[in-house]
């Protein structure tokens, strides 16, 4: 590694992106404009990236241990999302809400009718300044949610879509208007709908919130999401305390590498064999260095 003088390191000339520092040597994406070639470049490069640790087991045996790198499109972290947002059915199924009180809001924002970078990232920056106000509504008024931002279909630009815990057609009419009125957004942009049958939660949530997570990848919008840091999906601090309980791994290892701390699950791999001696390798399951 090689100093900077900002208080960060990045990679030194030729380094691997198997380092333990592979988001310190990022990419920067600059400009009022999207970089297609560059960025699908950048993506196929590091969509297999791995961080490789040596250690010292709790038995003192030596091990390695192969961690695909969390970046959002890496296929392990598409389904780990995905496998978080499909927990919500269960948690709404299992919690027994009225079908009365289970609404679907879409939420928008005033953008030109033109794609490009600023008026993307504007129309993001207007979401995320309304979704800060109107959350607060959400705690205050108890309601339990799963707020999903995504391009639309047919321009591009982004918008909000939630399930709602708790929500009556007034609720969903107030928070409507509460949104309008945070965001200068015309009513006519916004929706909702309550749902007949609990059952259809999941549908919704196949058809509506899981696009980006399930299908080809879009890089005009991976590229807005990695400049503009944003974070495609939120959820009420029960439902996910409830989601993480429940489907939390109890810790099979633990290595130790420098000062840092590493847990990990144990699967058998045929690619085991790459490296000598004994190594973890990952593959699809989740990994938290802690």
């Amino acid at each position: 590694m090689v100093g900077t003088g900002e208080g960060l390191p990045r990679p030194a000339p030729g380094t691997s992106l198997d380092s333990f520092y592979h988001k310190s040597g990022k990419l920067k994406f600059q400009g009022d404009r999207y970089h297609p070639l560059q960025f699908r470049e950048f993506v196929s490069e590091r969509v297999k990236a791995s961080v490789r640790v040596r250690g010292i087991g709790p038995e003192g045996a030596a091990y390695r241990a192969v961690i695909p790198c969390n970046y959002r499109w890496s296929p392990h972290m598409r389904k780990r999302n995905l496998a978080v947002i499909y927990s919500f059915v269960d948690y709404v199924t299992e919690r027994e809400y009225d079908p009365s009180e289970v609404a679907f809001l879409t939420l928008t924002v005033r953008h030109p009718s033109r794609h490009t970078y600023p008026a993307a990232a504007a129309c993001v920056d207007d979401l995320r300044r309304g979704w800060s106000l109107l959350s607060r509504d959400f705690r205050y008024q108890g309601l339990e949610y799963l707020c999903v931002m995504e391009p639309g279909s047919v321009n591009g630009f982004a918008h909000y879509h939630l399930p709602v815990l708790g929500a009556s057609e007034a609720v969903c009419e107030a928070l409507i208007a509460r949104w309008c009125n945070i965001t200068g957004a015309l009513p006519v942009g916004q929706d909702y709908s309550l749902v007949k049958d609990i059952r259809n939660t999941g549908a919704y949530i196949a058809k509506y919130l899981t696009k980006t997570l399930d299908s080809e990848l879009d890089y005009r919008w991976l590229e807005l999401c990695y400049r503009k840091r944003i974070r495609t999906w939120s959820m009420s601090r029960e439902a996910r305390a409830y989601i993480a309980a429940k489907y939390r791994n109890p810790l099979q290892g633990l290595g130790v590498f420098g000062d840092s701390c590493m847990s990990w699950a144990l699967v058998p791999d045929d690619q085991a064999t790459r490296a000598e001696g004994p190594v973890c390798s990952l593959g699809d399951k989740y990994c938290e260095l802690v």
